[in-house]
């Protein structure tokens, strides 16, 4: 049944509409698209979209500002009742329909020839807006419509081209549902000249755009940029091609659970993976564009190139004649690439690594080689700042008995547990001096129900969690006594079989910030996160990702924030950064290592103090 607040004729009189409720072409979360023509002339046929929200006027501007290229042509904005309106032309249906349809009715060979096709017309429609300083933020298949002929304009309901006959050679898709894009550049003022792109940013929970096609930065909460519009393009085209991705079906209590499954799947597979069934070239697509820094411009030729199945040699050719252009030592590089940081090196808070990790500008690189698919492989991350702080001891062990047992002797010479690890099949325990605590307890739970009680069985003896970890069979967890008026003010946490990005950000509302986390895979998914009200901090960032995010990190430290927590799950690896009140240290050094041991002596051979330490994924 229509809505009655639905208003059947659209425009002043000299330029009215009528909209035909009984045709809906489109359902949305924020409004519908229906199916009308002009009042004065039924040959033009329109598509009317009523949204509920203010927002729709960017919309309406950014349709402007393209200028009917590559995107519908408006032929009236203005506001009906609650509904604000645009009149557009009249399209056919999406990419998706057309697909699901030539996948039933033509030869694999053609609807490859056919879907390259379209992703290189998509990626050169891309292209267009990225060059306008625009991003479009929600590419999927059903926000591109395929354009269509009346076969008889002079009647007033449009007869269209069967679907199946529809030849995306000759045809050009149309770019449509403009609501979520942004600018991935800053305007310019009087102190800013040329191109300067926006900052950097991230907020746990913020996402934009549809799950399935999401890129894994918009997942994380990242500021969008114009490497998230092109990862969706690749699983948009992989989707014209198969129908389906291997992360659909999902299953889960609410829609945060589901988009975590989804992030899961996505992040944990590779690139090959994902292509398994789709043309090679694009895995290089994929690898090159989940590289692809934050402020880097894209290199369209060669993604134009991997989405160009019918002819593989020429791409390799491509490589060999740009391979031979790059002469200078600008293009080619040896030198950068032979000294950049590699694994196991450290990444530390001063102006000229930032500088350099940071280059937004500059002469566009020129890629002569198929990006490279990491290999999945995991490493220590140790954490330091500089300067050292007090005593500090570690002790490292196969069993948690032996740990213990060190840990009791460390007690007696007034050292005091900072942080527990029981990632890598060790049992590892960083001390330092810290005059804050009185009193202190270690204990191995060997269930969540069990951690519980154990929680707020010391909580009323008035301890607070300081440190967490978790092997093969329970939990590792510190409680601590402090000393008078240097406790918390007060200490909540949540077990949850995800990250309970809701309760975080509710908590950090409330001046409640992230003290300790740890995960677990087996025999259930459960995280558990304590958060304290009375830690040192005015702000603080989760960040997760598949692998070290070192651009993101640096970002971070820019910004003013510190690491204080990593953890590990299911290959995903959890970031906890906080900013500090004040500041009473001068760098702060991550490591990535094989050896912790050697890197935690190294810190203290380097006046640094250890922060936390965990074995994650790397690449």
């Amino acid at each position: 049944m229509a809505d009655d607040s639905i208003p059947s004729c659209i425009g002043p009189k000299s330029n009215q509409y009528v909209l035909d409720r009984t045709q809906l072409l489109g359902d949305g979360h924020s409004g519908q698209v229906y199916a009308g023509w002009k009042a004065s002339n039924s040959a033009l046929q329109v598509a009317i979209k009523l949204d509920k929200t203010s927002g729709a006027k960017h919309e309406w501007a950014m349709l402007r500002k393209m200028q009917g290229k590559g995107v519908p042509k408006v032929h009236y904005t203005g506001v009906s009742g609650k509904w604000h309106v645009c009149v557009m032309d009249r399209l056919g249906p999406t990419l998706a329909t057309w697909a699901d349809s030539m996948r039933y009715t033509h030869p694999h060979s053609h609807l490859r020839e056919q879907v390259s096709a379209v992703g290189r017309k998509l990626l050169r429609l891309l292209q267009g807006l990225h060059e306008k300083g625009d991003i479009h933020g929600d590419v999927k298949p059903e926000n591109f419509l395929v354009p269509f002929k009346p076969t008889d304009e002079s009647q007033g309901n449009v007869a269209q081209t069967p679907v199946t006959n529809i030849d995306m050679l000759t045809h050009d898709p149309v770019m449509v549902d403009l609501g979520f894009s942004s600018s991935w550049r800053k305007k310019a003022t009087a102190d800013r000249e040329g191109v300067t792109h926006i900052d950097y940013s991230q907020a746990l929970g913020q996402f934009h755009g549809t799950t399935r096609y999401a890129s894994l930065h918009c997942h994380a909460g990242r500021t969008l940029a114009r490497r998230d519009d092109l990862e969706s393009l690749a699983y948009t085209v992989l989707y014209l091609l198969q129908g389906r991705l291997p992360w659909q079906g999902q299953e889960g209590a609410d829609k945060e659970q589901r988009d975590q499954k989804v992030l899961r799947i996505k992040g944990s597979m590779t690139p090959s993976a994902i292509c398994a069934t789709a043309p090679q070239q694009m895995k290089f697509y994929v690898t090159y564009v989940r590289q692809l820094p934050f402020h880097e411009e894209p290199d369209y030729e060669f993604l134009d190139h991997c989405l160009n199945f019918g002819n593989y040699t020429l791409m390799t050719a491509w490589h060999a004649q740009l391979k031979a252009m790059a002469e200078t030592p600008d293009e080619a590089a040896p030198a950068a690439a032979a000294s950049a940081p590699g694994a196991g090196s450290k990444r530390k808070r001063d102006k000229a690594d930032t500088a350099e990790d940071e280059r937004s500008g500059g002469a566009k690189k020129v890629k002569t080689e198929p990006p490279q698919e990491p290999c999945r492989a995991f490493m220590w991350f140790v954490i330091s700042n500089n300067p050292l702080e007090g005593r500090e001891a570690y002790t490292s062990h196969t069993t948690y008995q032996n740990l213990l047992n060190k840990v009791n002797e460390f007690w007696k010479q007034g050292l005091w547990i900072k942080h527990i690890c029981f990632d890598g099949s060790v049992y590892t325990a960083l001390f330092n001096s810290n005059h804050k605590y009185a009193q202190q307890t270690l204990s191995h739970q060997t269930s969540l129900e069990d951690l519980k009680r154990f929680i707020k069985e010391y909580w009323n003896k008035g301890y607070y969690v300081t440190s967490l970890a978790r092997d093969a069979i329970g939990w590792g967890i510190v409680v601590t006594k402090f000393q008078p008026q240097q406790a918390y003010y007060k200490q909540s946490y949540c077990v949850s079989c995800m990250i309970p990005i809701n309760w975080i950000k509710q908590k950090w509302q409330k001046d409640f910030f992230i003290s300790c986390c740890a995960f677990s895979e087996e025999p259930q998914l459960a995280s558990v996160i304590i958060m304290s009200k009375g830690e040192p901090y005015s702000s603080q960032k989760v960040e997760v990702d598949f692998k070290y995010p070192s651009e993101v990190i640096h970002k971070h430290w820019d910004a003013g924030y510190i690491i204080t927590n990593v953890a590990s799950w299911q290959d995903q690896n959890v970031f906890v950064l906080s900013k500090p009140k004040a500041t009473t240290f001068s760098t702060q050094v991550s490591s990535r290592t094989r050896d912790y041991k050697k890197e935690i002596k190294s810190a203290w051979d380097n006046n640094r103090s250890m922060v936390t330490l965990g074995y994650c994924r790397v690449t």
